[in-house]
């Protein structure tokens, strides 16, 4: 195998280490812990380069959304828990409110 396609299997391999070394379990429990009757998850995108975390989530109103935002910042696993963007969904009748939020985490 050429040198530089031998560095880029390492690289990539490295990089799937690093990936598969995330705390996986304590994320996901902290997020279930947080959540409410009022809000759903959407989608959870941790980045194991930068150890930030991205969640989008769906809230039955601004208070829910709150509260979750809240809960997540007290458990302590998740520094930094701010809300990067919140919109009502008009085009639904129940006018639930998309948000997006990001936080950080210690990585060992």
């Amino acid at each position: 195998m050429p040198p530089a396609k031998l560095a880029e299997v390492i690289k990539f391999s490295n990089h799937t280490i690093h990936q598969l070394n995330l705390p996986w379990d304590t994320l996901f429990a902290q997020l279930e812990k947080a959540k409410s009757g009022g809000v759903a998850l959407l989608g959870v995108e941790p980045n194991a380069n930068t150890s930030i975390i991205k969640v989008v989530g769906e809230a039955k109103d601004y208070v829910a959304m709150l509260k979750y935002v809240r809960s997540l910042s007290e458990q302590g696993v998740l520094q930094g828990v701010y809300l990067t963007d919140h919109k009502m969904d008009e085009q639904n009748p129940d006018n639930p409110i998309r948000f997006t939020l990001e936080a950080s985490w210690a990585s060992k």
